[in-house]
């Protein structure tokens, strides 16, 4: 009997579009589901902060530069700002849609975390490429954080096995680093460089007095 084979289904990526042009948002959302994503829209600026707060795992967004209440350029910083707050937070490709098209402006949308802008009228051949190129990227960066939260465990698993201390059951002697073993008042004076004062503690003194008297 042949066995079938568990397929999990593939994510889909979810891609904000933000425009307060009906027609750019349906252009715009019509190519999105055409390449398999799950599409959010907002009208403006404002909306699209509701919308991203709301749907921290948005991967890509599109973003109309001019838009009220908030500009495009200013939700991609938003966008930056939240990343840099908290690393885990996942990544968000940000598409800058613009009529713009003078270098200063789309210097200025890039230095504000945009990755890729479209000029309009938006060519569709075009936004699928930028598309594509958007979900590589989001891909990538997703594994790599998991490679970083591995590590991050790794290294706490590492230092915690650091912190113990072999010490034989039977005569108290430590293990040092190399393996040989050693009395713990040496072991301490060696790894500190304090001296060593011996005295006697209350519960072995009434011990010891207690065997004197016998």
């Amino acid at each position: 009997m042949r066995e079938h084979l568990r397929v999990v289904p593939e994510k889909k990526h979810k891609v904000l579009i933000a425009d307060d042009t009906t027609v750019n948002r349906f252009v715009l959302q019509h190519a999105a589901k055409n390449e398999g994503l799950e599409t959010l829209t907002a009208t403006n600026g404002a909306e699209a902060l509701v919308v991203l707060k709301e749907h921290p795992d948005v991967t890509i967004a599109l973003l109309d530069w001019m838009m009220p209440k908030v500009s495009g350029v200013n939700v991609a910083r938003w966008i930056r700002q939240r990343e840099t707050a908290n690393p885990e937070t996942p990544y968000t490709y940000v598409i800058m849609v613009t009529a713009k098209d003078q270098r200063k402006d789309l210097h200025e949308g890039l230095n504000a975390g945009a990755d890729d802008y479209l000029v309009k009228p938006v060519d569709p051949v075009e936004l699928k490429l930028r598309i594509a190129a958007g979900k590589r990227m989001v891909e990538m960066q997703s594994r790599l954080q998991s490679k970083i939260a591995e590590l991050r465990r790794t290294t706490a698993e590492v230092q915690a096995l650091q912190g113990l201390l072999p010490m034989c059951m039977y005569c108290k002697k430590v293990r040092d680093d190399n393996g040989y073993w050693e009395r713990v008042e040496k072991y301490i004076q060696r790894k500190s460089g304090a001296d060593i004062s011996h005295g006697i503690c209350p519960t072995c003194y009434d011990a010891q007095v207690a065997n004197l008297n016998e």
